[in-house]
């Protein structure tokens, strides 16, 4: 490994040592007071009745307070520990466990204005703010502006302003991942977090699997979903926190280039050994999830990853279909088959025996995305309002599949267009389309700028943080061309981590050697 040089000048305050512990000035707790007391006479003014004498606080809400102080005490002397915790929390979405499962406050809203100072107090000794001055947070913010704008002429604003506040909130999530992390330790740490996130839940899914005890779901985070595993088979599938086995594949899928490239970071055999084993714990989950999407979209990550790993790409491929024969024939045979479904999405494959079956659905979904798209081109029919709209277009498309219900807007069964691009498409037309795909392509660009700065340093961790970060959005984005737009703040969040390491790569005293040369101490703590 790489030689850990001394931190003997300014310049290198960037690195986040372990001596350094920066302290809260003044200017920041008066900021602090002065925010609060503005948010408590807003709240104040709006509900009077609110603030009563008559005070009840559960346990739980007290610990969920305990928490919250807990974190704004990291973020400002542990920021690199913070960032790593947070990160986690989103992860394993456990703010919408907690108020689902549990009927606690979200834990995210709680933390907004903590993290909004933090990251201020950051803002003033770093020059991280400025990595959101570039193209990939221009095109994310039209995105989000040409969503608002849609709830204008939406149908059903409701659904409109649900939509906008998902995108708000992933928004802010981008803005802190970027800003916050002022070091490649931050980020190495960060993305540990969501290997080590990603294999505790799949442990429980396996655990689930192993002992046929489906019901005991471990207060939310591992929920479990009966569905269509071939024909008219019907298992129980790993859904995970996010109670979607798709979803949950998919999110599983982009902690696996993190882990893999992590082992070429650490030099003890037992951290290579964990490190390989949460892999192989996160690829049993995602192969539970059952998912045919999560399965083709991790075929082509193994083989972005061939290059990442400096391998021959004709050795690699070769090892990778010897994998993937010797995968087929030791996979249950439950999977098996449901792999083998996806012959039906070649042209002239196999009949459809079920006019009602999965893939029939899924046709009939997307081209009502699509006459949604050709009838609205330009601006589309509105946020969130593909299942308003959907039974009027359902009966001008050609489809095999023809049992399906009007809508029901205001439940979870609601159809959607099982394709992020085609949801965005129908919804907020071909700006929206263009705003969106301008910001995807604006993250590859910074990533490979990165990827090529720290490479030209002689920082391997930059590159492989890079690197992983790359292959992960790809594999989520491939994932997305068979689900619709839920959970978006995962993409949001690799793109934060994408303006981060650009900006780490760039900026005086943070880039170079010395960034390069940290290497964690505990697998968990990143690549």
């Amino acid at each position: 490994m790489h030689t850990r040089h001394p931190v003997a000048t300014p310049a290198s305050a960037g690195t986040g040592t372990r001596g350094e512990r920066p302290s809260l000035p003044v200017g920041g707790i008066l900021l602090l007071a002065v925010l609060s007391a503005a948010t408590a006479n807003y709240l104040f003014a709006l509900n009077p009745d609110a603030v009563t004498l008559d005070i009840s606080v559960s346990w739980a809400d007290t610990a969920l307070l305990a928490t919250g102080v807990g974190l704004l005490l990291l973020a400002v002397h542990r920021p690199a520990v913070a960032y790593a915790a947070i990160v986690a929390i989103i992860y394993l979405n456990l703010s919408e466990v907690l108020v689902r499962f549990h009927g606690l406050p979200s834990l995210l809203q709680l933390l907004v204005l903590p993290l909004l100072v933090a990251g201020l107090l950051e803002c003033r000794r770093h020059p991280s703010q400025r990595r959101l001055l570039q193209p990939l947070t221009l095109w994310l913010g039209v995105y989000v502006l040409i969503v608002l704008t849609s709830t204008s002429y939406a149908h059903d604003a409701s659904l409109a302003d649900e939509s906008l506040l998902d995108k708000v909130k992933a928004f802010a999530i981008y803005g802190w991942m970027a800003v916050a992390a002022t070091s490649l330790r931050h980020v190495s740490r960060a993305v540990g977090a969501i290997v080590a996130a990603a294999a505790l839940l799949a442990l429980l899914g396996v655990v689930q699997t192993a002992t046929g005890n489906f019901v005991f779901e471990f207060g939310g985070l591992a929920r479990v979903k009966d569905a269509q595993i071939y024909g008219d088979v019907f298992e129980p599938r790993l859904a995970g926190p996010l109670g979607d086995p798709n979803y949950f594949g998919q999110i599983l899928l982009i902690a696996v280039p993190y882990g893999l490239l992590a082992v070429r970071h650490v030099t003890s055999s037992w951290h290579k050994g964990m490190l390989l084993t949460g892999v192989g714990l996160i690829v049993a989950g995602a192969v539970l999830t059952y998912s045919r999407g999560t399965a083709l979209a991790g075929l082509l990550m193994m083989v972005a990853l061939v290059p990442a790993f400096g391998m021959d790409v004709r050795r690699g491929l070769i090892g990778l279909v010897a994998a993937l024969v010797v995968a087929m024939a030791v996979l249950p045979s439950d999977v098996t088959r449901r792999l083998a479904t996806l012959e039906q999405l070649i042209p002239g494959g196999t009949e459809i025996v079920e006019p009602d079956s999965s893939f029939e659905k899924r046709k009939l979904m997307t081209a009502v995305a699509w006459a949604m798209f050709w009838d609205q081109p330009l601006l589309g029919l509105g946020a969130g309002n593909y299942a308003v709209h959907f039974a009027d277009y359902a009966d001008y498309t050609e489809s095999a599949s023809r049992v399906y219900r009007a809508p029901r807007v205001d439940d979870d069964d609601r159809p959607y267009p099982h394709s992020l691009y085609l949801e965005v498409a129908a919804e907020t037309g071909l700006l929206g389309l263009v705003a969106f795909a301008a910001a995807i392509g604006a993250a590859g660009v910074l990533l490979w700028r990165a990827r090529r700065r720290f490479l030209a340093a002689g920082t391997p961790l930059g590159a492989d943080l890079t690197s992983g970060t790359l292959v992960a959005i790809g594999g989520y984005l491939v994932c997305a061309l068979f689900l619709h737009g839920h959970f978006q703040h995962y993409l949001w969040m690799l793109l934060g981590l994408a303006a981060a390491l650009h900006g780490l790569s760039s900026e005086s005293g943070i880039g170079g050697r010395r960034a390069g040369d940290v290497v964690p101490a505990t697998p968990g703590a990143g690549p």
